[in-house]
Parts: C-alpha cells; sequence; structure tokens
C-alpha cells in the first residue's frame, strides 16, 4: 500500500474507532440477537439447530471457538465483525486500485472505514462486515479472472448473506465463455447449506 506509516496511523484509526463503537453498543442488533444465539448453539456442538433460523450461519460459525472457549457471546461477534472490517480494507483497496487508478486508493480507504453503517453494523452484529470482506475478495479475484477461487469466495459469501452468487454472476455476464467455472464452487456452497438445513430436519 504504499508508505507504511500512514496506512498504520489509518488502520489504528479506525479500529480505536470500532472498538469505541463496540463498546457503546448496549445490545445487539435484532437481527444479531439470532446470529449470537446460533453461535452459542455451534459453540455447544448442536449443529443442527444452529440452522433452525433462515439466517445464514457462518457469521456464527466464525464466533463458536472463541464462545467455546469462554468469550461473551456478543463480544465475541463483535470481535470477529471488528477483525472482519479491517481485514476487508486490503481488498478493497486493490480494488479501488485497478478500477479508479492511484488517486482513488486513499479516498476509498477513508470512506470504508470511517463511514457510518460499516462501523455500526460491526457492533449490532450483522453479517455485513464479514460480507464486504469475502465479496470484495471475491471481486478483486474475478478481476485478475482466477474463476475458481471468485467462485469459492462468492459462495462462500452466501453463507452471509444471500446475494453473494450474484458477484460470481456478474463476471459471468462479462466474460461468459471463462468465468462460468466459478458457477461450480458457488453451486457447491449454495447446495451445501440446503444439504445441512435438511439433513438438520429444517426444509431444504
Amino acid at each position: 500500500m504504499g508508505r507504511s506509516w500512514p496506512w498504520g496511523l489509518l488502520i489504528l484509526g479506525a479500529l480505536c474507532w470500532r472498538v469505541l463503537i463496540a463498546s457503546w453498543t448496549p445490545i445487539p442488533s435484532q437481527d444479531g440477537i439470532s446470529y449470537l444465539w446460533m453461535a452459542e448453539r455451534l459453540a455447544q456442538g448442536d449443529v443442527s439447530e444452529a440452522v433452525r433460523l433462515a439466517f445464514p450461519p457462518l457469521l456464527s460459525v466464525c464466533a463458536a471457538p472463541w464462545i467455546a472457549l469462554g468469550a461473551d457471546p456478543f463480544r465475541a461477534v463483535q470481535g470477529v465483525s471488528i477483525l472482519a472490517g479491517l481485514l476487508a480494507l486490503w481488498p478493497v483497496v486493490a480494488v479501488a486500485r485497478r478500477i479508479a487508478g492511484e488517486d482513488a486508493v486513499w479516498f476509498a480507504a477513508w470512506i470504508y472505514l470511517f463511514s457510518p453503517l460499516p462501523v455500526r453494523f460491526a457492533a449490532e452484529c450483522y453479517t455485513e462486515p464479514l460480507f464486504i470482506l469475502l465479496s470484495a475478495l471475491a471481486v478483486q479475484r474475478g478481476l485478475d479472472k482466477k474463476w475458481w477461487s471468485l467462485g469459492l469466495l462468492a459462495g462462500l459469501s452466501f453463507w452471509l448473506r444471500q446475494e453473494g452468487p450474484l458477484i460470481a454472476l456478474a463476471f459471468v455476464m462479462v466474460h461468459p465463455r471463462s468465468a462460468w467455472r466459478s458457477l461450480f464452487p458457488v453451486a457447491v456452497f449454495v447446495v451445501g447449506l440446503m444439504v445441512w438445513r435438511g439433513v438438520a430436519g429444517h426444509g431444504w
């Protein structure tokens, strides 16, 4: 990313801002309560009950090991979201550079790291911070024409938000002769979640 020290200060400021907002947030969002409940079920080894709700499971999957180690569920999900939000800076900047050039990099970084919604979503335990990380990585791989890894990331993002596969589909529309390969790993994740829910007795 060029000179390291201004990026270090920027990331440290973003981390402090996210931690501060998280500490000021007394309760999770209504959706966040569901993700916490699912994470607690997974931490207890109840993988069938964890997918009883209609919410996608990946955020809860990521938080479950920390809860199993004794972390508070609310803080565990917040921590995963804050970390994902910071890590997403790298693919967001890479995509901005590819699309709009070097002049767009700092602007994209500031807008992303300090916009109110990504910060609030992490504090209130929504899936968006982790989805931004995976979807930005997917777009980066798509721009590099790495179709299988694009499909893996787009498919995995389906376990966060149902529009995740549209990332791969967008590249298929632009590069129909080659990008169709990305749809195979996407299908694996879509069908995989269907099978998980079906085997657990919650419908397909």
